[in-house]
């Protein structure tokens, strides 16, 4: 008897009304359904790592974006390629062509072009160009820090997201409530990245793949 190993990617939606309490006991569910079979089939069911989730997600995008575009051509569709490139590269922890493939990707943004992110002026200064000429409360979400930065009088300021709840953010005196310059205290020159990075490449995508929104600024109580 020959015996086979595949591997497939299935996404699996449960019912909010069923009786599982969290994903182990669904895996372990979907497990035992599997195995009682009269195929004399062995499934084992693990979860999806991030590094394949995040694949996905950028493959999504780019197929979304050909489907409005239709070509490669199209600087969105550069962009959505390049970015579905490194996130391959780092699933595969190939550093030199994840190197590569970030400043490739870099080379596809004008606003950070030529920035070191490395370091932490070239890291802040990408995040300023990136804001630079938005309207008052255009932020830059930043997931490792669980915030946004905004440009306010000319210097990057950090405000934790809980600080931000449904979008608004208190304006105190004229300045934002809670919001703390960005300094050189937090940065990890060994390492590159910000201090509690666990990954240095992760913290380029704040920049690498920008996600902006615009906070409404009110007055505080």
């Amino acid at each position: 008897m020959h015996s086979y190993n595949h591997a497939f990617f299935w996404r699996v939606d449960i019912s909010k009304a069923s009786p599982f309490m969290g994903e182990a006991v669904s895996i372990e569910w979907a497990t035992c359904c599997l195995n009682v079979n009269t195929n004399n089939a062995k499934v084992r069911i693990q979860p999806v790592a991030d590094p394949v989730l995040r694949i996905d997600s950028a493959f999504d995008v780019l197929n979304t974006t050909l489907d409005t575009c239709g070509h490669l051509d199209g600087a969105s569709a550069q962009l959505a390629t390049a970015r579905l490139r490194l996130e391959i590269v780092r699933a595969l922890h190939d550093a030199a062509r994840t190197a590569t493939a970030e400043a490739t990707l870099q080379d596809l943004i004008p606003e950070i072009q030529g920035f070191d992110l490395q370091t932490f002026n070239g890291w802040t200064g990408a995040a300023c160009s990136l804001l630079d000429g938005k309207s008052r409360g255009t932020a830059l979400w930043d997931p490792i820090f669980d915030g946004y930065l905004l440009l306010e009088d000319g210097y990057l300021v950090a405000l934790p997201a809980s600080a931000a709840r449904a979008g608004q953010a208190k304006i105190v005196c004229g300045s934002l409530e809670d919001a703390h310059q960005v300094d050189l205290s937090s940065w990890d020159d060994a390492r590159g990245t910000w201090d509690g990075c666990l990954s240095p490449s992760l913290g380029r995508d704040v920049l690498l793949n920008p996600k902006l929104v615009q906070l409404d600024l009110v007055p505080a109580d």
